[in-house]
């Protein structure tokens, strides 16, 4: 491996460990630079489920290559790893772009700046001799790029170990923007750069850690309910058309077996109104729609559906009283608060999702008992 921090080695050849899937504010953003915000074209591939030596554990949509890495692209998956050495690497290719934030024993290490192609990456060195946690988090969407991680890699003696246990609790968050963490690490007049885009710090992900809740996000940039941002009505693909993808740019499926959560979180409607204001009746039926497909994929899970736009409050407790109406009583509409700080774009910056975050735990563990 190289021996600075998080850079590429430029090195083609194969690393040493292996991996395993364990399965498991107005909204003015499209995908920047001309990426289209429908994922660009479907092959509707199915997933590969083949299984891999233990050794890493995903939590998250990915898919697992027969014969290849674990590749995965929505925002918010996570590596979790153990092992022994004074440092760490991991053999990863990337279409490049992706961001990675880089934890070791709970201590943050520079991200990773995937390039495009395979090769080796530094994750941390120097560290104490011993045995060590790794969390790799991803911080980008899913236009931004495309990872997948054949194994950890190690030039001291290292060893991988078995991975951390999983949590008991599971939560599912799908949302835009907001739940993305579009520009929370930017100031107010920036636009929209990998840089700024910062997942672990989403109010999704900060209330997952408070309630010690393993995180699985299906959020997309622009996308709504039944229109996207600046969209008359649903011509575009919404956030539902993606909702079966374990890689939403190019439609491979997920197989929902493998991350079954107890609470799924809903925060879409900032986009629909946007522009056009109210989306009305529509939205109320796409939405309840979407509810019912959620509750056919998990019987058992309690669903919270956010208000966190005015403009669309009632359309929001609409279809809760619907859902409720037929016989679902596992539903709540929730007034998400503490959105006030800016960054990019008029987004969240990273205090307000910090308050978001509570805002949200305290509403999953009065629904959850957490």
């Amino acid at each position: 491996m190289c021996a600075s921090v998080a850079t590429a080695c430029g090195s083609d050849d194969g690393g040493g460990g292996t991996a395993t899937n364990d399965g498991g504010a107005s909204d003015g953003s499209l995908a920047p630079d001309g990426v289209a915000a429908d994922g660009g074209t479907q092959d509707a591939t199915a997933q590969d489920a083949a299984p891999l030596p233990p050794g890493l554990r995903f939590v998250g949509r990915v898919d697992v290559v027969d014969g290849g890495g674990t590749r995965f692209e929505w925002p918010g998956v996570s590596v979790h790893a153990r092992f022994t050495g004074t440092s760490v690497g991991v053999d990863l290719d990337d279409t490049g772009g992706s961001e990675l934030a880089v934890f070791v024993d709970g201590t943050e290490h520079p991200k990773l700046v995937a390039t495009a192609g395979r090769k080796k990456y530094v994750l941390a060195s120097g560290l104490d001799a011993g045995t060590h946690e790794l969390l790799v988090w991803r911080r980008s969407e899913s236009f931004v790029g495309r990872s997948e991680v054949f194994a950890l890699a190690f030039d001291d003696g290292g060893a991988l170990l078995s991975p951390p246990a999983p949590l008991a609790r599971r939560i599912e968050i799908v949302g835009d923007s907001l739940t993305c963490g579009y520009g929370n690490e930017g100031a107010p007049g920036c636009h929209f750069s990998a840089a700024t885009e910062n997942n672990y710090l989403a109010y999704g992900s900060v209330a997952a850690r408070l309630v010690n809740a393993e995180l699985s996000t299906v959020a997309w940039s622009g996308l709504g309910m039944y229109r996207n941002y600046g969209d008359v009505d649903a011509s575009a693909k919404p956030l539902p058309s993606y909702y079966d993808d374990s890689l939403p740019t190019i439609g491979v499926k997920w197989d929902f077996s493998k991350f079954v959560p107890d609470v799924v979180v809903i925060n879409l409607g900032s986009n629909d109104s946007s522009t056009h204001g109210d989306p009305g009746q529509p939205f109320v039926d796409a939405y309840v729609a979407f509810v019912k497909r959620v509750r056919a994929k998990y019987p058992s899970a309690f669903i919270i559906c956010i208000d966190a736009n005015t403009t669309v409050t009632a359309d929001v407790n609409a279809v809760v009283a619907a859902i409720k109406a037929g016989g679902d009583t596992k539903v709540e509409s929730f007034a998400l608060t503490g959105q006030n700080g800016q960054g990019c774009d008029g987004h969240p910056n990273i205090a307000s999702d910090q308050a978001m975050g509570q805002s949200l735990a305290g509403e999953l563990r009065r629904v959850m008992g957490w």
